[in-house]
Order: C-alpha cells, then structure tokens, then sequence
C-alpha cells in the first residue's frame, strides 16, 4: 500500500473530511442566519409593543382631558341651571305666574308678561329660544325660533318628559 505524503488521510477520507468540513460550516452558518433573524424579529415587536403602547397611553390621555373638560363644562351648566331655578323661586310674583300659566288659569296680560320674561331670559342666557311645559309635558308657552325639520311629526311630550322650562341653545330653523 501507497501512503501519500500529503497528510494522514487517504484520498477517499480526505474527501469526506471536506464534506463534513463544509456540512458543518453550512449548518453553522444557517443556525447563525436563523439566530440573526430571530433576534431581529424580537427586536421589531418589542419596539412595535413600546410604540403601540406609547400611542395607546397618549390617545388615552387626550380622551381622559376631553372627559375631564366635558365633566367640567356639565358641573358648569348645571351650576348655572340651578341659578336660574334659585332666581326663579326667588321671585314670588314670577313663580305665581308660572303656576298659574302651567295649571292654564292665566290672564292674557300675565301670559304676555311671562313671554316678555322668556325673552329676555333667553337674551340673558343666550339661547335662542325658551318653551313652558306643564307637568304632562304639554307646550304652555314659548319664546324665539323653530327647530328641527319642517316635516317633523314628534311630539313635544316626547323630548321633554317632567320638565317645566327648557332653554334651548341650538340656532332656529329658517
């Protein structure tokens, strides 16, 4: 038997060396690529989760301030209901007037007086307009423009169910 000088192996074990070789730098060399692409995609969804969370904490801040203003603006016009009720029971000719226009025994003259004081509670409060119910919900009388389409077939008992004074702010109807 020939020994070549070339190494320890023989010609056919040389070949399989290098096979091996090359099987093992392809296998090390695709578990590298797969490492290199799994540690990217981790990276990629934890900035996508803290840019989605960033966003999430942000929009809910700006709905929490809308919330928080809207509340402020309700306790506000609330306040200034409860005023306009405190006034109202304040002044005894008025209030008798209301009762007698809700129980449908006033005269035309307190009847007109009581309109010329809608107006101008209207103008005070800057609505547009001004409507008495009695406590069946019933239109006793009202001040200022028309709402709502020209077709419209609702009836007022419907919108306003135990309230006697309701000022609107939205614009007439022309």
């Amino acid at each position: 038997q020939a020994v070549s000088g070339t190494g320890k192996f023989g010609p056919g074990e040389l070949m399989n060396h290098e096979e091996s070789t090359g099987r093992r730098s392809q296998l090390l060399l695709l578990t590298i690529f797969c490492l290199t692409v799994g540690a990217i995609c981790w990276g990629g969804y934890r900035l996508y989760s803290a840019q989605r969370d960033l966003v999430e904490g942000e929009v809910t801040n700006r709905l929490q301030a809308i919330a928080d203003l809207k509340a402020e603006q309700l306790v506000e016009w609330r306040k200034e209901r409860l005023g306009d009720a405190r006034l109202i029971l304040a002044d005894g000719a008025l209030l008798r007037s209301l009762e007698q226009l809700v129980t449908h025994r006033a005269s035309s003259s307190s009847r007109e007086e009581t309109r010329a004081w809608l107006s101008a509670f209207c103008t005070q409060n800057k609505s547009s307009n001004a409507i008495l119910f009695d406590f069946q919900g019933h239109e006793v009388l009202k001040t200022g423009g028309v709402y709502g389409s020209p077709g419209s077939t609702g009836r007022t008992e419907d919108i306003v169910s135990s309230t006697c004074l309701m000022a609107s702010r939205m614009r007439p109807f022309s």
